[in-house]
């Protein structure tokens, strides 16, 4: 699990907040709408122009608290997102050198580009929207209550849809995540081959055989962002239809009520609004809750990354740190040369180093 620094807390606490203000007041304005209504479909001429004012109140203050969430939000992601890179490349740079070699260059890419980006997006990105939905929620079912106990059983009793429908896409979503990183990876890699050995393959007769190779790993990454796009838009679909599922037995049960006279239709409008954001608030709570569960192996693999092997690291202090005998050489450094006239049988835990001057006569 990757932890978060306290700038990094502090930052996610105050943009929950702000995120839960806000479904706060997008109820509100659906309330208030309504009352607006209300008061026109009873003719309460004295009271229309205090529910208009109050309307517009809430429209105003639901723009401020929009642009706030937005800016916060960004200063929250921007936290956590260059904390995170900075960790992964502090390790890089202190990990000793033949852990840092059991790993290819495309791979170290992969993680600034790709992985780390989608780390930002579905995981940390997703907790302010819990809460949001979670308040969501509980605000929608108190004011359901306050208007019709009848309509809120019914909605609170098919709200499981949306769990239903996003359980049976989530594995498969899953899936499609870690297989596009895979494929980012290796294309990364096929890119940075080309640019290193660009004369080589100029120079040879493979060129055709390189194009060849190069742009099916392009068509395997085009293919696997596809399917990655189908599958988080196949996820939101099922929340969608079993939104709508849940809109359409409401209005049909309200407008009976309405007929029978034991609700407004003005109240009717507010119970579809709340009918729809209980269902939005168990699909779109669970979709976020798969976003972190999916991103849970690139999560694992950052994290990872971010772990100081601390013994190995231990280890390669303390050879540093021991002392040296240092024997000059007097004869020339030429590859191969010095080993045959200076032969030595050195276990793993001794290092010999060898001083002396090339023909060109600088030191080594």
């Amino acid at each position: 699990m990757i932890k978060m620094n306290k700038k990094t807390k502090k930052l996610l606490i105050l943009t929950s907040i702000i995120y839960m203000l806000n479904a706060l007041i997008i109820l509100a304005f659906s309330y208030s709408t309504a009352k607006v209504m209300e008061c026109a479909e009873l003719g309460q001429t004295k009271k229309l122009p205090y529910a208009v004012l109050t309307l517009l109140g809430v429209i105003l203050l639901g723009r401020i608290i929009s642009l706030s969430s937005t800016a916060v939000n960004q200063w929250y992601l921007s936290s956590g997102e260059l904390t995170l890179r900075r960790d992964i490349m502090k390790n890089i740079l202190w990990r000793p050198i033949r852990l840092f070699r059991k790993q290819d260059d495309a791979s170290y890419m992969n993680l600034f580009l790709n992985d780390t980006i989608m780390f930002r997006d579905h995981c940390l990105g997703s907790y302010p929207w819990l809460c949001f939905f979670i308040v969501y929620l509980i605000a929608s079912i108190l004011l359901l209550l306050t208007i019709s106990p009848l309509l809120t059983i019914i909605i609170v009793a098919l709200s499981w849809l949306p769990f239903l429908a996003d359980k049976i896409v989530a594995v498969y979503v899953e899936k499609c995540k870690t297989d596009y990183s895979g494929k980012q990876e290796i294309h990364t890699k096929i890119l940075k081959e080309t640019m290193e050995g660009y004369e080589t393959i100029r120079t040879g007769s493979s060129r055709e055989t390189f194009l060849e190779r190069w742009y099916q790993k392009t068509v395997d990454l085009r293919h696997s962002g596809a399917k990655l796009t189908f599958a988080n838009t196949l996820s939101m679909e099922a929340s969608t239809v079993s939104s709508h599922i849940l809109r359409l037995i409401s209005l049909t049960v309200g407008a009976v009520l309405v007929v029978k006279g034991h609700l407004t239709a003005a109240m009717l409008y507010a119970v579809i609004d709340y009918a729809g954001a209980v269902s939005n608030s168990f699909s779109n709570f669970a979709y976020y809750m798969m976003a972190i569960r999916s991103t849970k192996p690139i999560t694992e693999k950052l994290a990872k990354e971010t772990a100081c092997p601390v013994e190995e690291a231990t280890l390669e202090k303390a050879m540093l740190s021991r002392s040296w005998n240092t024997i000059p050489s007097p004869f020339p450094l030429k590859t191969g040369r010095c080993m045959k006239i200076f032969p030595a049988a050195l276990s793993r835990e001794n290092v010999m180093q060898l001083w002396g001057k090339a023909e060109a006569g600088n030191p080594h």
